[in-house]
């Protein structure tokens, strides 16, 4: 089962600041490190934008990707950190670094480009000049691949991330959606070959290794799709949340199933999960097929869709009712 999804708006750095911390938080207050919460081991400074989506790691954990947006347009940075095992190694919170070496186009990964000794970044435009304030990268581990959305409805298409050269990949990508709308994290089914990704527009699409692109009906209102879709490749299907199922005041927020292969116009099978968001989208958890249906701070209520036989049945369940952690 694979999914992506975007960074919560309190996660958000004003500057393309990227830390790291060596210790996780297990409570409220108390750390697993002998301290109040985590410390910070590495800090650096990639750009003047924002960093507002979530990164992802690399198959080693020794680097990380993640996207930058600005006015002109967002940024990709993949950012080899550098090694050491000291409590701090490079960079603070309020003096992040800048990295030792960045890599120039077409510059493979490598100790030539990259020393072992260093944290070097690798820095590519989007093409387009479009923002993205919504979609996180995925990352296709098999094959060193990230697909990325963006705010003008492209899903761009990176190549040797990792290990690589990196670079955006040209025909046909990036692939027009052809609506426009700000896109969700996008995700890429090994089974079917096949990337899927919504728009606050409330449209699913599926787009093929080709570029051939085949939208869904309109299904999801207000913000319409904000988290990236899950997708069951075993099972061949597609599960979304949404903001609303209706455009009218009394609406409810929902959960859409599809087959990997729907065919265009589509409208999947659904159910309803309470109050419709007219902001925020509900965050989608793929466990349990279970969903917030309250945005921040509010307090949230995780609800549990039941299935028959691989079919969205009956309607969600309340599981539990509990203040989030302060």
């Amino acid at each position: 089962m694979w999914r992506s999804r975007r960074a919560s708006p309190v996660q958000a750095r004003s500057l393309a600041s990227l830390p790291s911390t060596s210790c996780i938080r297990r409570r409220e207050r108390r750390g697993l490190c002998s301290q109040n919460g985590p410390s910070v081991k590495w800090a650096y400074n990639t750009g003047t934008g924002r960093v507002v989506t979530s990164p992802v790691l690399s198959g080693n954990g020794s680097q990380i990707a993640y996207v930058e947006t600005a006015s002109g347009g967002a940024t990709l940075h993949i950012l080899k950190w550098k090694p050491g095992t000291t409590a701090a190694v490079q960079g603070t919170l309020n003096v992040p670094a800048t990295p030792d070496t960045t890599l120039n186009a077409g510059q493979a990964w490598n100790t030539t480009n990259c020393p072992a000794a260093n944290s070097c970044v690798v820095n590519i435009a989007f093409s387009g000049a479009t923002p993205d304030t919504n979609s996180s990268p995925f990352y296709n581990y098999a094959t060193d691949e990230l697909y990325i959305g963006d705010d003008s409805g492209n899903v761009h298409k990176f190549t040797g991330a990792f290990s690589g050269t990196p670079a955006e990949a040209g025909a046909p990508w990036p692939v027009a959606t052809g609506n426009k709308n700000t896109l969700s994290s996008p995700v890429f089914d090994s089974v079917t070959s096949k990337v899927f990704v919504g728009d606050s527009g409330g449209f699913l699409y599926s787009i093929s290794s080709t570029g051939t692109v085949i939208t869904s009906n309109r299904v999801a209102f207000r913000s319409g799709f904000v988290d990236g879709p899950i997708v069951d490749s075993a099972a061949g299907m597609i599960y979304i949340f949404g903001s609303a199922t209706t455009n009218s005041t009394n609406t409810n927020a929902g959960v859409w199933q599809f087959s990997t292969g729907f065919a265009a116009g589509g409208s999947g099978s659904s159910t309803t999960l309470g109050s419709a968001f007219p902001r925020q989208a509900p965050l989608s958890l793929a466990v349990r097929l279970t969903t917030f249906t309250s945005p921040r701070p509010i307090r949230p209520v995780p609800r549990e869709i039941s299935t028959s036989a691989g079919i969205l049945a009956g309607m969600p369940r309340c599981i539990e009712s509990r203040s989030p952690p302060t």
